[in-house]
């Protein structure tokens, strides 16, 4: 038997935060979409995972640390059992030192208590299901940002036209995996 939980947390900024992912400065001049971390929790009654997704550039390790830490103490499941996934969206909240970019503090601490509070509502909400996955390809979303130079060396974001790529470094990966938990 395979139960599920599913919970969601807004992890929206403040008008005004650093949204890091741009080679400049950019900040949040108001909210089109709510951000979220979502979480599912599965369970085999011998296992217990959480699998987390936040719409973010990237995650600090911190950021996961804390969560998986909040998640241990309130559920029994073990930290090493907590996975946390970025969207690597360029119009997330500040997670990120990047560029011009700088991480907030509190906000990764916020964000990492939200994770953990969706996991605690996928925990509790946890029902009888059947698993159901799969995998397709979407080719046309993704592009190889790295570049082999002439100098041997590989460079992300040289510049368009620079005379001196010789040619994107590596394939992208377009396989797209997908989870399903269905009830009844």
């Amino acid at each position: 038997m395979i139960r599920a939980g599913f919970g969601r947390r807004v992890i929206t900024p403040e008008v005004g935060s650093d949204m890091p992912g741009q080679i400049q400065k950019q900040i949040s001049l108001g909210v089109h979409d709510d951000l979220l971390a979502t979480v599912m929790v599965l369970d085999d009654s011998d296992t217990q995972l959480v699998l987390a997704g936040i719409d973010a550039l990237s995650v600090k390790r911190s950021t996961v640390l804390k969560a998986r830490e909040q998640i241990e103490a309130a559920t029994g499941i073990p930290a090493g059992h907590v996975l946390v996934a970025a969207s690597h969206t360029h119009h997330g909240g500040p997670t990120a030192d990047v560029f011009m970019s700088e991480s907030g503090s509190a906000y990764c601490d916020w964000v990492a208590e939200q994770i953990a509070q969706a996991a605690i509502e996928a925990y509790v909400k946890r029902e009888e299901v059947s698993l159901i996955v799969g995998a397709g390809e979407e080719g046309s979303v993704a592009f190889n940002r790295r570049f082999r130079m002439k100098d041997g060396s590989e460079q992300t974001h040289p510049g368009k036209g620079n005379p001196d790529i010789v040619r994107v470094a590596g394939p992208i990966d377009p396989m797209v995996g997908v989870i399903g938990a269905v009830t009844g």
